[in-house]
């Protein structure tokens, strides 16, 4: 037994549609019932219309609860509880999902509100924007770092900014870059990081950066402590026993606070006096030779850039060297890949670089059983890297973050100026030098060059 109001409703318009088509079929064979064919064809027009507006009503409904979820509309109401249970049921099931949509919309959009706080607030800048110019995401640190407002094209930001996106544009993938901006007549210097990502399908940008000035004056601050430190250490060093010896010397010339005669001066005395005189004069020269060393490490030249074949320059150190290394029966391994393999550098600082960190090598392997230097390079994708490793007797953790200081030197008689003479290059170079080292097993330095040759 039927008992939901739709399901009658629609039974009962189709059953008086037939009725009335069936009353019409009769009279249609009886012509004296004109009149009355035209009445009951008029009804049947009628029911036809009352039952499509009856079903369109109800899709109308239908449609309303759509683009109610669809707008989020929670103070629409459904017209259906005349139709019976069912419709009843579903009418309220109508007004549940559109609330429970609206309740999602909202925590979405508190989520997007809190996610657009977080960001505005993180110290780094942020840029989104599509191929096409449209920028999707701007923090405000990105304005306040680029000193303009918020804008909604990439060529807005060129125009106020046109360093700055020059340098982004000119990263043809993703990596890294140190940007200067002149801000007010003050140089600016932002770390930028570049990453490409598809967001809908769609090609994105995506742009961090931030201001490394106060990094950058921090670490020189650092470095000049250590550097006081080391020269402080290595002056007190020598200065301590010179004024140690100069008193000795008064000592033996002096007495009572006056000049001893030539008389009561022995033949020992002057011995001592002389030998004094000599030492100070010792020290002295090796006070001057550290001066010298630091004016040295001080006024190194710009680099001339050439073309330099590495597999050539390998063969070119390792043979300066190679009395020394066999001395030690120290095997070389090199490799080159490609083979033809170059980099853009100053051909006489490289070679430098690579004996000073090949003289460590072989100091550091003069106690392994078998001592092995290994000489690589290779293209990655940002440039070239070369490698100088060994199997030697590493460095300690507490002495890596000083080996680069200047004057600081883990081998017993080294100058301590080599690592800090060949990181300095490196960064003439554009590059850095990198290590990793595990005592007892051996040390590794690497050598990064970015990518500057066109074939």
């Amino acid at each position: 037994m039927i008992h939901d109001r739709f399901s009658i409703s629609i039974m009962i318009r189709v059953f008086l549609i037939v009725a009335a088509s069936l009353l019409f079929a009769f009279l249609f064979a009886r012509t004296d019932f004109l009149f009355s064919q035209v009445i009951v064809i008029i009804i049947i027009l009628i029911q036809t219309i009352e039952l499509i507006w009856f079903s369109r009503r109800k899709i109308r409904e239908l449609t309303k609860f759509l683009m109610a979820v669809k707008y989020g509309d929670v103070t629409v109401n459904f017209h259906l509880d005349h139709l019976g249970k069912d419709f009843q049921s579903m009418s309220g099931a109508f007004r549940d999902l559109v609330r429970s949509f609206h309740e999602v919309k909202i925590d979405k959009e508190a989520q997007f509100q809190l996610l657009q706080i977080v960001i505005d607030r993180i110290g780094a800048g942020i840029i989104v924007y599509k191929e096409d110019g449209e920028i999707l995401l701007m923090n405000l640190s990105a304005a306040e770092l680029l000193r303009i407002g918020k804008v909604s094209r990439w060529a807005s930001i060129g125009e106020y900014v046109p360093d700055f996106t020059a340098d982004v544009e000119s990263m043809a993938g993703s990596g890294r870059k140190l940007v200067e901006l002149n801000d007010r007549g003050e140089q600016v210097q932002l770390s930028v990081v570049v990453h490409f990502l598809t967001i809908r399908e769609e090609f994105c940008r995506l742009i961090t950066f931030h201001d490394i000035r106060n990094e950058i004056e921090q670490k020189e601050i650092e470095a000049w402590y250590k550097l006081i430190r080391v020269l402080t250490h290595e002056i007190m060093n020598s200065v301590t026993p010179l004024g140690s010896l100069t008193d000795t010397i008064l000592m033996l010339l002096e007495e009572n606070g006056q000049q001893k005669p030539l008389a009561l001066i022995t033949e020992q005395q002057i011995t001592d006096i002389r030998k004094s005189v000599l030492t100070i004069q010792k020290r002295s020269a090796g006070i001057m030779n550290f001066v010298e060393d630091y004016r040295r490490l001080t006024q190194i030249p710009h680099p001339e850039m050439e073309k330099i074949f590495v597999e050539e320059m390998f063969d070119r150190v390792t043979l300066l060297l190679r009395n020394m290394m066999e001395e030690r029966k120290i095997s070389v391994i090199k490799k080159v890949d490609p083979a033809e393999l170059c980099i853009e550098a100053d051909p006489d600082l490289m070679d430098q670089v690579l004996i000073n960190l090949l003289t460590n090598a072989i100091y550091a392997s003069k106690n392994s059983g078998l001592p092995v230097i290994e000489l690589k390079a290779w293209e990655f994708e940002d440039g070239q890297q070369i490698e100088v490793a060994d199997n030697g007797t590493g460095i300690s953790p507490d002495k890596m973050n000083k080996i680069f200081i200047p004057f600081y030197s883990t081998r017993e008689g080294g100058s301590g100026i080599g690592l800090s003479f060949s990181k300095h290059v490196i960064h003439l170079h554009k590059g850095r030098i990198k290590v990793h080292s595990v005592p007892g097993k051996g040390t590794s330095f690497i050598l990064e060059f970015p990518k500057r040759l066109s074939g």
